[in-house]
């Protein structure tokens, strides 16, 4: 019996290739190249895709507030559905962060705040960006805009110990997700590898606390774990227990569309949104 292939309700884009940091955990293979997709291709792709139900979209990069037109294209795509943007909040002022999340409630920030303490996030994120970044989050909550507000934290040797801090310093303030990508060995992270990396025990202690604060359902925010949300998708929903069988599709600054959000290797691409009519 031939298996039906699914498609999540969310795409992918990656409007830029370039950065404005060099992170140690970075999984970007395009350093030194600058890519970008166009307004236009992206919101007209988007429409093909809004007629077979896909509405919502992340905007990511590299760093997508470096692109010139960030504000169409993520304006452009809140006309369809929810709207996450991934974002450094090193290149972009609050004055452009509160004018975007008040256009309209279906967009959403999501900061990568990969130490809690200065420390952490200077040896993580290299050093002379934590207060702007620490402001930008403040701000956002003095207005009043964090339902609006993510953080994601890729978890490594540095900050394994701050993972608790963040959970509580979110719930303290309301914000409405706390995202643990998984880190990829690819890129910069492939190269410190061995000097990133948190080791199996500490791994399955992270996530075995994941596990008790899901369960306890105290937590006024959503905890989100790639490997924990896989394992969860199987045990409500067959279905969509395989990235193979629930296909997330992202397109890349030089228009291709990759099977999965984490891919880069482009000779996985499925099509390429400047060859579709």
């Amino acid at each position: 019996m031939k298996r039906k292939m699914l498609f999540s309700n969310r795409m992918y884009y990656e409007i830029i290739s370039s950065c404005n940091l060099s992170c140690k955990h970075c999984s970007d293979l395009l350093s030194g190249q600058v890519e970008m997709l166009e307004v236009d291709e992206i919101l007209n792709f988007h429409n093909k895709m809004s007629e077979l139900g896909i509405l919502d979209s992340v905007v990511t990069g590299g760093e997508p507030t470096l692109h010139p037109k960030f504000k169409e294209i993520v304006f452009g795509l809140s006309e369809y559905g929810n709207v996450v943007i991934t974002t450094n909040a090193t290149a972009i002022s609050y004055e452009m962060v509160k004018e975007i999340l008040n256009y309209n409630k279906n967009i959403h920030i999501q900061i990568s705040l990969d130490g809690l303490s200065r420390e952490t996030f200077e040896k993580i994120r290299g050093k002379g960006q934590y207060d702007k970044v620490i402001a930008i989050i403040n701000q956002i909550i003095h207005d009043g805009l964090q339902k609006q507000l993510a953080f994601s934290m890729t978890i490594m040797k540095d900050n394994y110990s701050e993972v608790g801090g963040l959970i509580d310093f979110a719930s303290k303030n309301g914000i409405r997700v706390v995202h643990f990508p998984q880190l990829l060995p690819i890129g910069n992270a492939k190269k410190n590898w061995e000097d990133i990396a948190p080791d199996c025990a500490e791994q399955i202690c992270i996530e075995n606390d994941f596990l008790k604060r899901m369960s306890e359902d105290k937590e006024p925010l959503e905890i989100s774990c790639n490997r924990l949300n896989q394992i969860a998708a199987r045990w409500e929903n067959s279905e969509k227990a395989s990235c193979l069988s629930n296909m997330v599709l992202k397109v890349v600054p030089n228009g291709d569309i990759l099977p999965c959000p984490s891919a880069s290797n482009c000779e996985y691409r499925v099509e390429n949104i400047r060859h579709i009519k």
